[in-house]
C-alpha cells in the first residue's frame, strides 16, 4: 500500500484469498482478521496416512510458496512474503481466544526470524512475550 497504492495492495489481497481457496480444501475455514492478516482453521482430519502436523507443515509450506511468487502490477513486479504462525488444539488452546494468541506469538517469531515462513507455537514463546 505504501509503495504501489491501495489499489494495487487490494489486488494483491484479492489474489492472494484466491490462493487461499485453491490450498485450502472446502472443510476449512479462511477468514480475513484485518489488513494483511488471515486465520485459517484446518480441518482435524488430513489425508490418509499423514500425520496432522505433517499435513498443517505442508500447507504452511504451500502458502510460503504462494507468497514467493511474484504480483504483476501496472508498474511491474513486485514481491510480497509471508510470516505464518501456527497453534494447534487442544495442546496450544482450547477456545479462540487462547489459540490466537498462541499463533500471534507464533507469528511474530516468524518476523523476528526474517519473514517468509511459518513457525509452530511452543510454550517457551509464553516466557518470550
Amino acid at each position: 500500500n505504501d509503495t504501489l497504492g491501495h489499489a494495487y495492495g487490494d489486488k494483491v489481497l484479492s489474489e492472494l484469498g484466491n490462493t487461499l481457496k485453491h490450498i485450502f480444501t472446502s472443510d476449512e475455514l479462511i477468514g480475513r482478521i484485518g489488513g494483511d492478516e488471515f486465520c485459517i482453521l484446518l480441518n482435524a482430519s488430513p489425508k490418509k496416512n499423514m500425520l496432522y502436523n505433517d499435513y498443517v507443515k505442508q500447507k504452511c509450506e504451500e502458502l510460503c510458496d504462494a507468497f514467493r511468487r511474484n504480483y504483476t502490477g501496472d508498474d511491474g513486479k513486485y514481491k510480497i512474503s509471508g510470516s505464518i504462525g501456527v497453534s494447534m488444539f487442544p495442546a496450544d488452546g482450547s477456545d479462540f481466544k487462547e489459540l490466537y494468541s498462541a499463533s500471534d506469538k507464533a507469528l511474530y517469531t516468524s518476523k523476528r526470524s526474517g519473514k517468509d515462513t511459518f513457525t509452530f507455537f511452543t510454550p517457551d514463546m509464553n516466557k518470550e512475550a
